[in-house]
């Protein structure tokens, strides 16, 4: 066999192989790990509370509050690493997003209530919700989103003063249920976008395994008739004679 023929070969071994392991890589990928979607509620929860605390018009006007928001969003957020170090508990992660409803809650009615600017940040958690496939996760997200806003309420807050938050509870709550719904409804067809995809990989590494396989063999063949069909002349029985023959000619 030429050295081109077998360069050419490795090269086509060596694809077939880096296509082998990007399917593997790609077929265990199966969602996002819980703390790659806790990290932007993390990150802009901590820049919340440093506003807060820094930036003199924006008060804390219940402290204990404000606290237990940090430490429910810090509890949610070790949930997040510990269910994507054990990948076996990636199906309670819901709960992940349901605590960090609670700590925007909290944070809510720590920090004036319906004067908080820090409201808008219930948006993350109902993303998370809406990102997976599953319907129920839109009722999810609506739900999230009430406690969200009814919590100030539910800790003592008065309603004198606030006649229409109810009228706001509900409402944000089903604009951000029909948010969640696009989102799902996307999400949706982006898994079934993937598992076509998955199914076309599968079919071509099956096919690329057989053409491999029939490669291998005529590869083989090849050398096997190459190896074992030279006869040389010390191994021919009639060359004695014909070298006489030739001798006699030349007389």
């Amino acid at each position: 066999m030429s050295a081109s023929t077998g360069s050419s070969r490795g090269a086509w071994f060596a694809r077939f192989a880096s296509l082998q392991a990007w399917s593997a890589r790609f077929g265990r990928m199966r969602s996002v790990p819980p703390v790659l979607k806790q990290i932007p509620v993390a990150i802009l929860f901590a820049v919340a509370v440093v506003l807060a605390v820094l930036v003199p018009t924006l008060e804390i006007t219940n402290r204990s509050g404000f606290l237990a928001s940090i430490a429910v969003l810090v509890g949610a957020t070790a949930l997040a690493v510990w269910f994507t170090v054990a990948p076996g508990l990636a199906r309670f992660s819901v709960v992940i997003p349901l605590l960090d409803f609670v700590a925007v809650g909290l944070l809510r009615y720590g920090t004036g209530e319906a004067r908080t600017i820090f409201a808008s940040l219930v948006i993350l958690p109902v993303i998370w919700l809406a990102a997976e496939p599953k319907r129920r996760n839109i009722l999810y997200a609506f739900l999230g989103t009430a406690l969200t806003l009814v919590l100030p309420f539910l800790l003592g807050s008065p309603l004198q003063g606030n006649a229409n938050e109810l009228l706001r509870v509900l409402y944000s709550s089903t604009a951000f249920a029909g948010a969640a719904a696009v989102v799902n409804e996307l999400s949706r067809l982006a898994q079934r976008h993937l598992n076509d995809v998955r199914r076309r990989t599968n079919a071509a590494e099956e096919e690329l395994s057989r053409a491999a396989a029939v490669q291998r063999q005529h590869v083989d063949a090849k050398a096997g008739l190459q190896g074992g069909g030279r006869v040389t002349a010390q191994d021919d029985p009639n060359h004695e004679g014909a070298a006489g023959l030739d001798r006699d000619d030349r007389r």
